[in-house]
């Protein structure tokens, strides 16, 4: 454990830094973002030599984690005036990427344990150092890379040689997964879908929040596509059973929708990224088939676990519902209902996010502990509720069957008759055969 005396030794010695930056830092530089942290201070953290400098670049990374892109944005540096700790972006290809340990001490404070240093060729053909805190492993040279951050190293000859970032973009040139291409085009970063794996089975947390509503927006956009390839058809059993190795997954599920609720989206910037204020969750009912999910108490000795027979529960967040579902709600609530209570059979082509966990009824019922589920990123969602009262075709099989029995009937009846008469036939002309016979002398 980190002591507390180094904690706030951390803190304190950001915030005298902070200070005494502040009055070196232009105006319009990202330095004074950075609390703590002047041109001096970012001088002697890089190049990385000792486990000093690592530690010196692993706090002013971990201080980047802390401010907004757009916050970046706003005080971007052109190339001709460039000091450290000015905002830059980066855009290439990736060359190679080495990984760097931080020290013991600090990966507990810092929640990061390794730094990435990347080589990234821009589009003018000049290779730059890229430091961040996390990388995708299935990287491989020649992706797309792009990343915000602030300046670590000039150039001799004017210009940059090196920035830190908290997080890179990152567009794989080709890859066998539909589903991570296909958010790739629509703009989502598909570096984010490590971190996505790694909290599974947890409730939605604010390191969710990136990622979450980037691929909410990106399957907006991908569900405006006049065609997309054919979504994978997966059992509901193997969302639970094998999750982790399905993020980003496109596919396509069939299940009951049981509520709808309209959540408003009260931050600005997530506003911005969805181009409205409000998502819809839906709430629905899969078919298990013969499987049986069992779920264990908080503590197994206070009880069975829960059992899931038949059907199981599963989440589906979408920037939009189609009309036919509006409809329908407005039909029975009268409005634009915030929660509704709807029955519809729907076929949701989407992303799956991950398995997360939220409390409910049936759990609390059930020894408490929370429910866990797939958590599903619509792009389409088609109907597949029956257009009549009669789903199967009740009434038209009945008159079918009907029919069909009349005519066997008739069937039969006039092959009785047909029979019955070739043997009345039959015995007449024997007995006027054995009548001949008998006529016959001896």
């Amino acid at each position: 454990m980190i002591s507390q005396f180094r904690i706030v030794s951390l803190f304190v010695g950001c915030m005298l830094g902070g200070f005494l930056g502040f009055a070196e830092a232009r105006s319009d530089s990202a330095i004074d973002l950075l609390s703590g942290f002047d041109e001096s201070r970012i001088e002697s953290a890089f190049p990385l030599g000792d486990g000093t400098a690592v530690g010196e670049l692993a706090k002013m990374v971990y201080r980047l984690k802390t401010i907004r892109d757009d916050s970046l944005r706003d005080r971007l540096s052109t190339e001709a005036d460039l000091q450290l700790g000015d905002a830059v972006q980066l855009t290439g290809e990736l060359v190679r990427a080495r990984r760097v340990s931080v020290p013991d001490e600090l990966v507990e404070f810092l929640e990061f344990k390794d730094l990435f240093l990347i080589d990234v060729k821009n589009v003018e053909g000049l290779t730059r150092q890229l430091v961040c805190p996390s990388f995708p492993r299935d990287a491989k040279p020649g992706d797309g890379i792009t990343a915000l951050g602030v300046v670590l190293e000039l150039a001799t000859t004017g210009g940059w040689n090196a920035m830190a970032a908290s997080r890179v973009q990152w567009s794989p040139r080709s890859t066998s997964e539909q589903g991570w291409q296909l958010l790739s085009d629509a703009g989502f970063d598909v570096a984010l879908l490590a971190g996505i794996q790694q909290r599974s089975r947890q409730p939605l947390v604010a390191q969710d929040a990136d990622a979450f509503y980037s691929m909410l927006a990106a399957a907006l956009q991908v569900g405006k596509r006049a065609e997309n390839p054919n979504p994978a058809s997966l059992q509901s059993v193997e969302l639970l059973s094998r999750p982790e190795g399905l993020t980003g997954r496109w596919l396509s599920l069939v299940m009951e929708t049981v509520q709808i609720t309209r959540i408003a989206v009260t931050d600005p910037a997530r506003q911005d990224q969805l181009g409205q204020d409000h998502y819809y969750q839906i709430d629905a009912v899969v078919d298990l088939g013969e499987v049986i999910v069992k779920i264990e108490r908080p503590d197994p000795s206070s009880g069975p676990p829960a059992v899931f027979e038949n059907r199981y529960p599963v989440s589906v967040v979408a920037a939009e519902i189609p009309t036919f579902l509006k409809d329908r709600i407005r039909s029975q609530q009268g409005g634009e209902a915030v929660v509704s209570e709807h029955r519809s059979l729907i076929a949701v082509d989407g992303f799956f996010y991950r398995l997360w966990s939220y409390e409910s009824e049936f759990m609390n019922q059930n020894g408490g502990g929370d429910q866990f589920g797939p958590l599903l990123i619509a792009a389409k969602i088609n109907d597949r509720t029956p257009s009549t009262d009669d789903p199967i075709g009740v009434r038209v099989i009945g008159w079918v069957a009907a029919f069909g029995v009349v005519a066997a009937i008739l069937f039969f009846w006039t092959w009785s008759r047909l029979v019955a008469s070739r043997d009345r036939d039959a015995r007449r002309i024997r007995r006027q055969r054995e009548a001949d016979q008998v006529q016959l002398p001896g």
